[in-house]
């Protein structure tokens, strides 16, 4: 005859029961983030578009939808965050726990401290449309914060493998950190090195992996524009040389 759970057993049991009702959340929202990134990018697509047109009523309602998504994001990793702290920090008790509680709260402190006009694509998004910075700088906050990546480091501005300009590279893709490689230079030189190695950008401390290797859609946009200058250059010329391109 089963005998019945004691209840430390049943405490414990219940402990590997929350482990396996939040990893769905954690994978979930996981697959949500990795949207946000091409949702944004479109967004600054669009406001090359509507620049180009002088349409400032376009670019004002494109520039609050990117705001929004930004806050949307912002919650998005708020709530994954509040997630795994529960589920590291949670002991097995007899007691009922209140998750739902714990982890609104987190994120509704979250959500105090976020500022998109910081985000680094709305910025984008001003430079790109014209606009003034909006975001007021705060008392004793520092610009310099902005445009540093990994201890100190700047992006970079060509691959540090084959030495290309970023806007000449046939398959740009970034690090998890942010720098620029030409796609197939990086990932030859990653599968040379064992699967992972240590960041070529001078002053780099961090490793970069296959597996966090994505298309730099800031680049390709780049890219996209200039190519998009070129046409129009050319049509710009017209007559017998216009002709000659074509063919």
């Amino acid at each position: 005859m089963t005998q019945p759970l004691s209840q430390a057993a049943q405490a414990h049991l219940n402990a590997g029961s929350v482990v396996l009702f939040l990893a769905p959340i954690q994978q979930r929202e996981n697959s949500i983030l990795q949207n946000f990134d091409a949702c944004k990018e479109a967004i600054l697509e669009a406001a090359e578009l509507y620049a180009e047109e002088k349409d400032e009523d376009k670019l004002n309602k494109l520039r609050d939808q990117l705001l929004h998504l930004v806050e949307l994001e912002h919650k998005v990793n708020a709530h994954k965050a509040a997630v795994m702290r529960v589920g590291q920090q949670y002991q097995p008790s007899l007691e009922k726990s209140e998750f739902a509680g714990l982890i609104q709260t987190e994120v509704q402190q979250s959500a105090a401290s976020v500022h998109p006009e910081r985000d680094d694509h709305v910025k984008e998004f001003d430079q790109i449309a014209g606009l003034e910075t909006a975001a007021a700088q705060e008392p004793g906050d520092d610009d310099d914060d902005d445009v540093i990546v990994d201890a100190g480091v700047q992006k970079n501005d060509r691959c540090p493998i084959t030495m290309k300009l970023l806007i000449d590279l046939k398959d740009p893709v970034e690090d998890d950190k942010g720098f620029v490689y030409e796609g197939e230079a990086i990932r030859q030189t990653i599968t040379r090195s064992g699967g992972w190695m240590e960041c070529p950008v001078a002053g780099a401390s961090h490793r970069v992996q296959l597996s966090t290797l994505k298309p730099c859609r800031r680049v390709i946009r780049m890219q996209k524009q200039r190519q998009r200058q070129g046409t129009q250059a050319q049509a710009g010329h017209g007559g017998q040389r216009g002709m000659v391109l074509d063919v």
